[in-house]
């Protein structure tokens, strides 16, 4: 049966193809209210970098006030333009010898220092009366998931990609914390795909 799931699977084995690292959702080690995958950022930022774990730490602690801040940012753009900012222009730390600030690596140029991971169904609930949300592919590097995917049946003729879109903006509403580190989002029913920034139209 040609269903949505196989749609998700069609870009998973893409994925497999180019060397990414395929985790079922609950297979993933993060608490369901959590964006960050804080363990694997910790193994890569104590990979990519000369610092001790309390050091690795206090740079997550960082990030993750940064995405819950979210909500007292005049925009999800605004936000998403700071937790750049905090990767790579705000990335440096009193860790180096006698206090000297260090920039801190998250992601290495050689792609086999990385940890690519490709998940689908990530549940991210949150407080509030509209519940949890079902993200259908999360694409994540070192823990941080930067590609967000919605996918539609390519079975049903009155259902397009544009159909996925909405959905993409409704959940950068409603589970706005799940879109500050995103790069792009991307929308498909199996014959198209479109893609964008966070807040495009």
């Amino acid at each position: 049966m040609f269903d949505e799931g196989t749609v998700e699977n069609l870009y998973i084995g893409r994925a497999i193809g180019m060397g990414w690292e395929y985790v079922e959702a609950e297979n993933v080690p993060r608490y369901k209210d959590s964006v960050l995958v804080e363990q694997w950022l910790m193994e890569a930022l104590l990979r990519l970098n000369p610092i001790t774990e309390e050091q690795a730490e206090q740079v997550i602690f960082k990030l993750r006030a940064a995405i819950m801040s979210c909500h007292d940012i005049d925009s999800l753009v605004e936000a998403n333009s700071h937790f750049r900012n905090l990767i790579y222009e705000e990335n440096t730390y009193p860790f180096g010898k006698d206090g000297d600030f260090i920039p801190i690596r998250f992601f290495s140029d050689n792609d086999n220092e990385n940890h690519c991971v490709v998940t689908n169904q990530w549940e991210f609930p949150r407080a509030s009366v509209d519940g949890g949300k079902r993200l259908d592919l999360v694409f994540l590097i070192n823990g941080i998931p930067l590609v967000v995917g919605e996918v539609k049946s390519a079975t049903r003729q009155q259902v397009t990609w544009a159909d996925g879109a909405v959905d993409l903006l409704n959940y950068q509403k409603s589970i706005t914390e799940m879109f500050v580190p995103n790069i792009l989002t991307f929308a498909s029913e199996g014959k198209e795909l479109m893609y964008g920034s966070i807040r495009c139209p």
